[in-house]
């Protein structure tokens, strides 16, 4: 799992939307939290390498279906868009063959843990990342120049929690701490850490919630007065608030709220994510937390168009009375076709010198939406995959809402797609920095190039719907994946000092 810093520039210089009927519910189901322990610094702890961990998570070579994600089994193949999406970006500048990094070096990996799914945090003197291991997930540490800091350990070596992985890392520019997160089996739990100070490498609040069912596929996301979370549990698509006051402040007091999003009539992975701010400025004041999610009208003819769903969650900790989930805020979308390969497939993405084929992750926003107040309106960014041309080439559709005052509108959108090669592109993650700049960065493979990295972005004064940044090779890959399962998510972070661009994803070397 590669960590590249993106040279994007940082330059300094219309919408429609359609609001549907609103769901107003209230009454959260409230969980108390446990505060498991609180940690001695990292760097004084010692993990035997002879420790026998539990192993949760197996190599997988392979066509491995997801037994956990069941299949949409309708499709409404009336739905637009008839063939090639109208949405695609139609000038590309050319291909940039040289390397531009500022700094690229190797993470962990690999684990030989299908999917790794990494992640990535980036504070003001640290680098952290965390990955799918076979006994749950790692962590480790660089400083800011790549040298390593503290070396891969296990993070229910900290938590004394048998950890399952599906690890979510978050640094709070805020409060100017660190979140690592990963789930766990024994009693379906959801685990938290906390860090105690700014140092990446001291010691931790550990919190422990217990879920009504296992909490799969969890994405976190900071928000002003909560940690919010959203899982796929059997089906359904819950909504956590967990109290980020009571956590930063070790306190052992702390509950989150839940909510279930009303479900799709036909698709069943239905996995929302939840927005999360990026930088230091709040939102205006009272603004409720953000989920999001895409839904496509070939899903069914109950579903008039593809659209993008905003649910808010407006919380109150000291009352749960006074909670409530609203929504959903309909953003109607340009045409986008998820039936990549058919709703009955894992497998879509070719590569070379293998018959299998990877999974395009079809259904859900991408870790992570991102949040930004710029002062005279707020941003979201966020992606997903989509079919280009209905022959299942992936491509990715990324989409800027703007608030100026007034509510949600899509500010611009396309399907990024380059028409240089016939690569299928994804897995993405989308950031925006303090400057306007948008990073965009992803996943590529084809039945000629193996599975690598590549990025993209644009900056604010570009013309509207462009990614305008020469594609650029962050990582090739050298050999195919054993596995369909490539991935569920990758992470792209911005630097809190400078609004440079920091991505983590896998990439194939030595058919691993």
């Amino acid at each position: 799992m590669n960590i590249r810093l993106l040279p994007l520039a940082v330059l300094l210089c219309y919408a429609f939307s359609l609001s549907g009927q609103n769901d107003y519910i209230i009454n959260p189901s409230v969980i108390n939290g446990s505060l498991v322990q609180t940690t001695p610094p990292v760097t004084e702890i010692y993990i035997s390498p002879k420790l026998a961990l539990d192993t949760t998570k197996h190599a997988k070579p392979g066509y491995n279906p997801k037994k956990d994600w069941p299949l949409n089994s309708y499709v409404d193949f009336t739905a637009l868009p008839a063939k090639s999406d109208l949405g695609v970006q139609k000038n590309y500048p050319k291909f940039n063959t040289t390397r531009s990094s500022q700094l690229d070096f190797d993470g962990i990996g690999p684990t030989n843990v299908d999917p790794a799914d990494p992640c990535i945090a980036i504070g003001p003197n640290h680098i952290v990342q965390m990955v799918n291991a076979p006994s749950g997930s790692k962590f480790k540490v660089w400083n800011k120049d790549g040298t390593v800091a503290w070396n891969e350990i296990y993070f229910d070596g900290i938590t004394g929690i048998n950890g399952a992985g599906d690890p979510i890392v978050l640094y709070d520019a805020r409060a100017d701490r660190w979140l690592l997160s990963e789930f766990s089996i024994s009693g379906y739990k959801m685990v938290v850490g906390i860090s105690t100070s700014p140092d990446p490498l001291g010691s931790y609040y550990i919190y422990s919630f217990n879920t009504p069912n296992f909490p799969d596929y969890p994405k976190y996301s900071i928000w002003t007065d909560a940690f919010l979370i959203t899982t796929n549990e059997d089906g359904v698509s819950p909504a956590y608030a967990l109290d980020r006051t009571k956590m930063l402040a070790g306190d052992p007091e702390v509950t989150a709220q839940r909510f279930t999003i009303p479900e799709f009539p036909t698709i069943n992975f239905q996995a929302a994510t939840p927005v999360g701010m990026v930088g230091t400025n709040l939102p205006p004041s009272g603004s409720p937390g953000l989920i999001m999610r895409m839904a496509d009208d070939a899903w069914s003819t109950s579903i008039p168009d593809d659209r993008l769903e905003i649910w808010e969650f407006d919380i109150d900790f000291e009352n749960e009375a006074n909670t409530s989930l609203t929504g959903p805020i309909i953003l109607e979308t340009e045409p986008f076709d998820s039936n990549l390969c058919g709703y009955s497939s894992y497998a879509c993405i070719d590569q070379p010198d293998s018959p299998l084929n990877l999974d395009p992750l079809r259904e859900v926003l991408m870790n992570k939406i991102a949040y930004r107040n710029f002062g005279d309106y707020e941003s979201i960014v966020c992606t997903h995959v989509t079919d280009v041309d209905g022959d299942d080439r992936a491509g990715i559709r990324w989409y800027e809402l703007r608030n100026e005052g007034n509510g949600w509108e899509i500010y611009q959108q396309s399907t990024y797609a380059p028409d240089y090669d016939d690569a299928s592109r994804w897995m993405s993650s989308a950031c925006i920095n303090a400057d306007g700049t948008i990073g965009l960065a992803y996943n590529i493979s084809s039945a000629t190039i193996y599975p690598g990295m590549r990025y993209t972005g644009r900056t604010a004064c570009d013309p509207l719907n462009e990614m305008t940044y020469p594609e650029t090779t962050i990582k090739e890959g050298t050999s195919k994946n054993s596995s369909n399962r490539w991935g569920d998510y990758t992470c792209l972070d911005v630097d809190p000092g400078n609004g440079s661009f920091w991505y983590t994803a896998g990439y194939t070397k030595n058919d691993s």
